[in-house]
């Protein structure tokens, strides 16, 4: 597959976020009976100066523990108290 940069945003991290470095490459065909199966790695580091030039994605933790609200990746619902939050995940004031 095409490997591929971008900066991740945890909500409540640190306002650099994570330099994210990922490649994915399908290790079985898809039949009949079940779905390809695709293999990916993913190298996390810490964000330095220079990478404030590509893209950044809003993350989280897992749906179970994420407070992002009408995240289109969700696929659980969250376990957390149910609170406003912004595009960002942080809870909104006043």
């Amino acid at each position: 597959g095409r490997p591929l940069r971008g900066v991740a945003r945890l909500p409540g991290a640190r306002a650099d976020g994570v330099l994210c470095f990922a490649v994915a490459s399908m290790s079985a065909p898809s039949n009949w009976r079940a779905a390809p199966r695709i293999e990916a790695v993913m190298l996390m580091l810490p964000q330095e100066g220079g990478a404030h030039d590509l893209p950044e994605r809003a993350v989280g933790p897992g749906c179970r523990l994420c407070p992002r609200r009408g995240c289109p990746a969700r696929r659980e619902p969250s376990l957390l108290p149910r609170a406003e939050t912004g595009a960002d995940g942080q809870a909104l004031t006043g």
